[in-house]
Parts: structure tokens; C-alpha cells; sequence
């Protein structure tokens, strides 16, 4: 099988295969679901109630189907309920309805997944002589849930007899329906396009352009978490046939693909990928062992025991002299100079530096009639040092259901050449990266966890290291400024400035 056995030609969705074994890298584990098989092929994986949807050219006996060129079954679509015990005979036909004597799938669901969207072949009633005539193309199709049985089937109003359209996903958020495409005006042999829901109609398709799009072939898109849209590409120069790609919008506009690195793609094919929340796990296919096959992937994540308590960094001071005693009777006045470009006047200050890093401070004592300067009483240099440690930078009270924006980047570990940022906010979700965002869904409070782990530039060896800071979380935003404004009282009441004494 190669790719797609040539769209234009035969319109069918089969990837295929010159077989390199899989692999395993210390980011990823992967490794074949265990509902895939090595007789028949599998691929384009969705999460359905507590399983997987999928396509496979297996022989389920409802149908007598007819064969492709390359004298396979078509494909169909399959249900496997993967909280049961799983293997490959446990999978069963998702819907006697949805069955055709062609190729059925991929498929994407609604948000309450009472509509499904789904690729087929446009004209299911043709004889069999006319099973290769090049109008019978793909096309998306709809069906509706209707007392457990799938009906109402509808034909998606850009099909055509001239191109094809499939891989179809649906995006919740924006109501969009993402699909793959040869309809002409496009920049290669299969491009993505989106089409919009407005009420109960849709949009002009619209192409995602050059930067997505190629001279090859585009498809299977997937939107994941904060709005990456993954996709399968033999157009952007990857290790090898189609490999998985992400993209995301930045100022309106698609950022260039970016390639996922081993073992998910290989030197063979590999496309349809789904993933979770911070792409911690997920599925994807590949036929980098001979035939179309659904791997399982899993993020290898480090384990953080024994972490410190956040440690803030102090960059206010209070400066006092002790030391100077009138001179006579003359009117003086102290001037503090700081090399941030600040000053300020009295025997004693209180003064907040910008940050990390090393100042000069001088005490002026000044004559405030004339204006002069009596003599320097000091003059000095002092360095202040942020707290070796990794930093969460955050506000420490939000209110549930709010976006709480999460920064590491502050972290002072001088020695350590930091490579992966780990994020545990506490109530059971992870992310990943120097910055992250959260939303709690209940108030409590919650201990986050920043992980990162890097090669020593001394030793090369590789460390971990790990703090901790809590969140509380509120019901509503009432109940946030009365506890912020108690805090501030004692905070003010328990200052923890750092003190200098001139003596």
C-alpha cells in the first residue's frame, strides 16, 4: 500500500508500507495499541465514550464488499472499549447503519457526540463495474444519533464528483469542520481547508494557505490543546513519507509546521494523531512495521519527590546609619543615591531594587540650605542573589474557572542547562513548558509543582530539581478581595525587609 493507493486514483484511504521497526526515545514510549493488528490494517484513531473509534479493512461479514485493485477489503468503521480488557478480537462494526460496500472513515464527532462526521465514498449504490470510475469520489457525510440507533444521514454541501473531500475534524470551539481536499484553487495534491457552522449551514471552505499547505499532500487534521492544529504531511521535508506536524495561529496567522520528533514520526508514514491535554499521551498510525497500524504514545515523564518550598526572592531593603552624629548645630539632611537611578532622603529608607544584581549605594550627608554636600558619609557596592531554585511565578489567588497564567522562567539554577519544564497544578492536571496557563474548576487550595530537569554544564550529568507553592482557589470573585486585602495587612504588619545598618 502506498500512500492513500493514490487518491486521485483509486479513492481510497490506505496508507502503506516499507517496514522500520518502531523505536522508543527517553521523551516518548510507544508501542502498538493492543486492538491493532498484524493481518489487517487500522488507522485514523477518535476517542469515543470509554474506547476508540477506527478504520480497518478486517472482515466483519455484514456486507459482501467489494475489493480495492490490490484485491484488500475495503474500509470500515470499528468500536473497541478500551476500559475492558482489550485485544484485537474485542473490537466490534461501530454501526450496522453507517456500513457501505466501500470505504467508511475516518470519523469526528460533536461535542456531546450525537453527530457524527464521517468520509465515504459519495455514490454507495453504483454497480460493481463501476466501482473504479474516478467520479465516485470521497465525500463527508453526517449522521445523527437518534434513539441509539445513528440516522439522518446528510450529504456535506462541497462534495463533488470532481475532487475529494475526508479526513474530516470537527473543532468545537470555533464550530469549524477541518478536512482535507484536491477540490482545485489549492496548492498541491491534498490541502486542509476549514468550513464554519452557521446555524444550520455552512461555509465557503476556506484554505489554510501556504504555510500549512504544500505541493504535497496535507490531511487528518486534529485540534489539541491551546489551539494547535496537528496534521500529516509529505510536503514539509520530514524524516520520511507523511510525517506529524502542529501548527497554531499567532496573530491571525498560521506559525510554520512544526515537526514532532522521534519516535512518533519515522522514516515511513505517520499521520492521524490524537493527543490529550499537554500532549501527555495519545494515539497515532503509522506503517513503519509493514502494514497501517494504531500506536499508543506516552510522555515519559520524571517523577519529583522531596520538593522544596518556594523561596521568594527579597529585593527590598531597609538602609540605616548609625554611625553619623551632627555636626554642631548645622541643619543636615541624609541623601541616599542608588545606582538603579533612585534616591530618597531620611536617616532611615526603605528601598525596592528591580531585581536580581549588583548595586552601589551612597549615603550623602547634605547641607539643605546651600544644597551641598557636607561629605559622603558612604559609599559601597552589595550584590543580591535570587534563591537557587526553580521559580513559579504566578499570583498566589485566583478565582475557579479563570485563566491563571504560570511562569518559570525566573528560575536560578546557575549550573544547570535547563532542557524540560514540568508543570503539576494540583488537581491532577500536568503541562508542560517555561510558560503555562490553568483553569481550576473548584475552589480549594492547591499545590503546584514546578519540575525541571537540564545537564549540568560542570559535570554533564543530568539532574532534576523541583519547588512548590499553593494556590487558592475561590468561588467567586467577591470572596477574592477580602482575603487579598487581609493578607496585605499582614504582610505589612510582619515585614520581612531586609535591613542595613551603616555603622
Amino acid at each position: 500500500m502506498a500512500e492513500m493507493k493514490r487518491i486521485i486514483i483509486i479513492y481510497i484511504l490506505l496508507f502503506a508500507a516499507t517496514g522500520k521497526a518502531g523505536a522508543q526515545s527517553g521523551y516518548y514510549s510507544v508501542e502498538p495499541a493492543p486492538f491493532s493488528s498484524d493481518q489487517y490494517d487500522e488507522y485514523a484513531p477518535v476517542l469515543y465514550q470509554k474506547g476508540v473509534v477506527f478504520c480497518s479493512n478486517r472482515n466483519d461479514d455484514l456486507f459482501i464488499k467489494y475489493l480495492n485493485k490490490e484485491s484488500e477489503e475495503n474500509f470500515s468503521i470499528y468500536y473497541i472499549n478500551t476500559d475492558d480488557t482489550v485485544n484485537r478480537e474485542s473490537s466490534k462494526v461501530f454501526s450496522k447503519n453507517l456500513i457501505t460496500p466501500y470505504n467508511d472513515g475516518p470519523v469526528t464527532f460533536n461535542p456531546g457526540k450525537q453527530t457524527i462526521y464521517y468520509s465515504r465514498n459519495r455514490n454507495i449504490k453504483t454497480k460493481k463495474r463501476d466501482v473504479f470510475n474516478p467520479g465516485n469520489t470521497l465525500g463527508i457525510f453526517s449522521a445523527r444519533k437518534q434513539k441509539g440507533r445513528w440516522a439522518d444521514i446528510r450529504n456535506f454541501p462541497y462534495n463533488s464528483e470532481d475532487y475529494h473531500n475526508t479526513t474530516p475534524f470537527y473543532d468545537t470551539l470555533n464550530q469549524r469542520l477541518y478536512f482535507a481536499s484536491t477540490m482545485p484553487g489549492g496548492y498541491g495534491g491534498c490541502d486542509l481547508y476549514y468550513s464554519e457552522r452557521k446555524d444550520s449551514t455552512w461555509s465557503e471552505p476556506v484554505n489554510l494557505g501556504p504555510r500549512v499547505n504544500t505541493e504535497g499532500s496535507e490531511m487528518y487534521p486534529f485540534i489539541g490543546s491551546e489551539g494547535k492544529l496537528y496534521f500529516s504531511s509529505d510536503g514539509h521535508g520530514g524524516l520520511g513519507g507523511k510525517d506529524v506536524y502542529f501548527t497554531k495561529k499567532q496573530n491571525g496567522e498560521w506559525i510554520g509546521p512544526i515537526h514532532l520528533k522521534p519516535p512518533i514520526n519515522s522514516e515511513d508514514d505517520d499521520f492521524a494523531l490524537i493527543t490529550d491535554h499537554g500532549f501527555q499521551s495519545g494515539y497515532f498510525s503509522s506503517n513503519r512495521k509493514g502494514s497501517d497500524d494504531i500506536y499508543r504514545f506516552k510522555k515519559n515523564r520524571p517523577q519529583f519527590y522531596g520538593c522544596d518550598s518556594l523561596q521568594e526572592n527579597h529585593y527590598c531593603y531597609q538602609f540605616w546609619d548609625e554611625g553619623y552624629h551632627k555636626i554642631d548645630t548645622l541643619p543636615t539632611r541624609y541623601e541616599w543615591k542608588f545606582s538603579d537611578g533612585t534616591s530618597a532622603t531620611g536617616q532611615e529608607v526603605r528601598h525596592c531594587f528591580p531585581g536580581a544584581g549588583k548595586y552601589r549605594v551612597k549615603l550623602n550627608i547634605v547641607d539643605p540650605v546651600a544644597d551641598t554636600v557636607y561629605y559622603t558619609q558612604k559609599d559601597f557596592e552589595f550584590e543580591i542573589r535570587d534563591a537557587v531554585q526553580p521559580y513559579i511565578r504566578s499570583g498566589d489567588a485566583c478565582v475557579k474557572m479563570n485563566e491563571v497564567e504560570f511562569d518559570g522562567l525566573k528560575t536560578n539554577l546557575p549550573d544547570l542547562n535547563i532542557e524540560h519544564y514540568y508543570w503539576n497544578f494540583g488537581d491532577g492536571t500536568l503541562s508542560e513548558g517555561p510558560k503555562t496557563s490553568h483553569v481550576y474548576k473548584k475552589e480549594g487550595t492547591y499545590k503546584v509543582i514546578l519540575g525541571v530537569t537540564g545537564t549540568n554544564d560542570s559535570t554533564g550529568l543530568k539532574e532534576k530539581h523541583c519547588v512548590w507553592k499553593e494556590v487558592k482557589v475561590y468561588e467567586n470573585i467577591q470572596a477574592l478581595p477580602n482575603d487579598q486585602a487581609s493578607k496585605k495587612t499582614s504582610v505589612k504588619n510582619q515585614r520581612t525587609d531586609d535591613r542595613i545598618d551603616l555603622k
